[in-house]
């Protein structure tokens, strides 16, 4: 039996539809008329959890995450399928208290972190220091990381822009040693890092009608683990995690494939 733990800030969802047809006369901006409909999903690491379950009903998986409520409130204009602006509310959470928790009882480690306070660089290098071996660990996460931190983990999942300004200061070709780094790039698909000597190998994604890509980072992240779970192969693994993300950006709302 698989035994699976997801690690990270939870959120709600919320959809508000509605009208912009006038310009608000005390100011710059749009007046937003609510039609009355009105939907909500988990979001963030608990996106995570669903996308799992939707691919793979038959793992077992733990979900570690904060009680508090983040909300994100979607006000969307129905006349043109788009988000008028987005209310954050409750936007960070207590920090996690480790000795609840026994991480030497899972062999997939998944942490889907939102940096809302759940989680610090220095319970992650503890998690990563109780795991059981052979145990692997995913992390995606949005905080700037250093060498300490990544190099405990296998697979780093984070995009382009992450890539770009998060881990300025790690010493890559250490890492590359312990931890392979995996890029998400949207419609230009994703790119592996694997080791010094290999360079980046790139993997398209089968071009879609995009619609919203609110939550598509949880779903690559769901199905990368499913598949490299069943097949052991992070290649594979990827070009699956590409085909799961075409699927739900094709969608409106936080969805699953």
């Amino acid at each position: 039996m698989t035994n699976i733990a997801i690690i990270g800030e939870s959120c709600i969802d919320q959809y508000i539809y509605g009208s912009c047809d006038r310009v608000c006369p005390e100011a710059a901006a749009m007046c937003f008329k609510d039609n009355g409909t009105f939907n909500e999903n988990l979001g963030m690491s608990a996106n995570v959890y669903n996308n799992i379950i939707s691919l793979n009903s038959n793992l077992i998986i733990d979900h570690i995450t904060p009680k508090s409520k983040i909300i994100k409130r979607r006000f969307i204009d129905t006349k043109y399928n788009t988000i008028v602006f987005r209310q954050d509310i409750n936007d960070n959470c207590s920090r996690i208290i480790l000795d609840e928790y026994k991480f030497n009882t899972y062999d997939y480690i998944i942490i889907s972190d939102y940096c809302k306070g759940f989680i610090s660089q220095s319970d992650i290098k503890n998690i990563c220091n109780q795991k059981k071996e052979n145990c692997i660990v995913f992390m995606d996460t949005k905080k700037k990381l250093d060498s300490d931190t990544v190099i405990d983990v296998d697979f780093l999942k984070i995009n382009d822009k992450e890539y770009k300004e998060n881990i300025v200061d790690i010493n890559i070709k250490k890492i590359l040693n312990h931890t392979s780094i995996i890029v998400t790039k949207g419609e230009d698909g994703a790119v592996l890092y694997e080791d010094n000597k290999s360079g980046a190998e790139y993997f398209s994604t089968k071009k879609v009608s995009l619609r919203d890509v609110c939550g598509a980072g949880d779903t690559f992240l769901a199905g990368l683990v499913v598949k490299y779970i069943e097949t052991n192969d992070i290649r594979a693994s990827i070009a699956y995690a590409n085909e799961c993300a075409s699927i739900v950006v094709s969608k409106f709302g936080v969805v699953v494939p």
